[in-house]
């Protein structure tokens, strides 16, 4: 559970970061 936790901390801000570059472009 805890390594699962660790891995969505870790792709959720790349993830965010991504969609915020996208909307800047557009």
């Amino acid at each position: 559970v805890i390594n699962e936790m660790v891995r969505l901390a870790n792709i959720v801000p790349g993830v965010f970061r991504k969609a915020l570059q996208d909307i800047k472009v557009k």
